[in-house]
């Protein structure tokens, strides 16, 4: 997977503008064409031809979000993401060039679908919940607090994290939802006076080039005053990455910042174990499938007595996360692990919540 060599704006969100213009459509087969004409006369929309096969929609202010709606419930996915679309302003001319260089018209109604997405990340009502990580030896002692996105509608109401995630996979505002994840983590602990270590996810594919998208991520942690070792870097969905060289290039950026790096769901599959040696992170944490039931389950046992000892070879220190249950925790102690996260000790929450620890 090729990676551009300057960042893509994160900072901003580019959205289906609300002015009056033109919806240049190119499908890609006829029977798609029809399909958007019919839309547009059922919304009393002008449509025309435009070259061969292009199909223009005229729009009023404010129309657009209507159309790419209807369009939305009219087209399959692979015909809204193999059709062409490009939104021009009223006086604006169409040229193929500028066609072709468009983006698909499936971005186009997944951000329309997603402004509620960027509503929450304008608005401010993005916030992080805390899980503490204990060190195993020593109870007591919460070692780290992961931080762990959350939304809030209109109403108050929290959002799951899997809606928000998923709503800016479709739109494309991954890169933006995971700088603002970053932002919201290193706000709310410091909001919330944290003095542990802090553990924050973030998603490589959604990282193009760390010397441009992690600056903002770096001025937010000198500018909260927080020492750089305070800080943890997870990467999630390394069964995602295809490009370990890119992903090896931003952990290496997050070490000459001075912070720690995390591997996330080792024991999930190969893409983790591959990215285990090449790596080296500060730590490991292992699947929470792979600890679920691990005291009655000796298979999981070899894998993780392997894992656990690998890691160990390599310095690294690991982190079991999914634990539910006294036969797990008391299996993992017996084991040497050295820090321990699940719903045993507590759910995430905020204001950080306090681990029941097991007697």
């Amino acid at each position: 997977m090729s990676q551009p060599n300057r960042c893509q704006g994160c900072e901003v969100v580019s959205m289906p503008p609300q002015s009056a213009g033109t919806l240049h459509i190119a499908p890609a087969v006829p029977h798609t064409r029809r399909k958007i004409t019919d839309a547009a006369r059922a919304l009393s929309m002008p449509c025309h031809e435009e070259m061969t096969g292009i199909v223009g929609v005229e729009l009023s202010d404010g129309h657009l979000d209507k159309l790419l709606a209807a369009l939305l419930n009219r087209l399959s996915e692979p015909e809204r993401a193999q059709s062409n679309a490009l939104f021009l302003n009223q006086g604006e001319e169409l040229t193929m060039a500028g066609l072709m260089q468009s983006g698909p018209l499936e971005r186009l109604t997944s951000r329309a679908e997603s402004r509620w997405l960027v509503e929450l990340m304008e608005q401010d009502r993005l916030f992080a919940h805390f899980h503490p990580i204990v060190t195993m030896a020593s109870p007591h002692e919460v070692h780290a607090h992961e931080c762990l996105l959350r939304g809030q509608d209109e109403q108050g109401r929290v959002i799951p994290p899997f809606d928000i995630f998923s709503a800016a996979r479709r739109a494309d505002l991954l890169f933006h939802l995971d700088r603002a994840a970053r932002l919201t983590a290193i706000r709310d602990a410091v909001r919330h006076g944290l003095s542990s270590r802090i553990f924050i996810n973030f998603n490589p594919t959604a990282i193009y080039d760390p010397a441009f998208c992690l600056q903002t991520t770096v001025r937010a942690t000198q500018d909260a005053g927080i020492a750089p070792d305070r800080l943890v870097f997870e990467v999630i969905e390394s069964d995602q990455v295809e490009d370990s060289k890119h992903l090896l290039d931003i952990m290496n950026f997050y070490r000459r910042a001075g912070f720690g790096v995390a591997l996330d769901d080792l024991g999930a599959g190969y893409a983790s174990l591959n990215l285990l040696s090449s790596l080296r992170p500060d730590y490991v944490k292992f699947d929470r499938e792979l600890i679920r039931e691990i005291d009655a389950n000796p298979y999981k046992q070899k894998v993780f007595s392997k894992l656990a000892e690998m890691a160990r070879d390599l310095g690294v220190r690991t982190v079991a996360e999914g634990v539910e249950t006294r036969p797990e925790w008391d299996y993992l102690a017996d084991q040497g692990i050295d820090y321990v996260q699940g719903f045993l000790l507590c759910k995430p929450d905020a204001p950080p919540p306090t681990a029941r620890i097991p007697e």
